[in-house]
């Protein structure tokens, strides 16, 4: 495991494997409701702010000569931070990349999805009708 300082903070370190640290302190990370993974930072303008983990992972070790705005997660699960799973990704890219290894489903919903079209659109009816 290789660990760097997070540039422009106050002792914080980011790893190779997806860990966040506070100079020797492992940082307790905090899983957001879109299922990425975020950790608080300080910086030496003495501002805090929550920054995504695979986004510090990929600025501390990743090369982005072509300067891609996205980073993608190769396997797909969002808490895997290790840099073997991390790419820059332009926002084309990262969306063939979750078409290609089904993270949407073939009927064009998100894998995410709670409800089926025909519920929400019942749903949708119900509040027009005032119930």
């Amino acid at each position: 495991m290789q660990k760097v300082l997070i540039k422009d903070s106050v002792d914080y370190w980011v790893s190779t494997c997806g860990r966040v640290f506070k100079g020797s302190r492992e940082l307790k990370k905090n899983k957001v409701t879109n299922g990425y993974v975020s950790a608080a930072i300080k910086y030496l303008d003495g501002t805090k702010k929550t920054k995504y983990v695979h986004r510090l992972v990929a600025e501390a070790f990743i090369l982005n000569p072509e300067n891609k705005p996205y980073v993608n997660h190769l396997n797909l699960i969002k808490n895997d931070n290790r840099i073997e799973n991390l790419e820059w990704a332009t926002p084309k890219e990262n969306n063939q990349h979750a078409h290609d290894n089904g993270a949407f489903r073939s009927n064009g919903a998100h894998h995410h999805a709670v409800f089926s079209d025909d519920v929400i659109h019942k749903i949708c009816e119900m509040i027009q009708e005032g119930r």
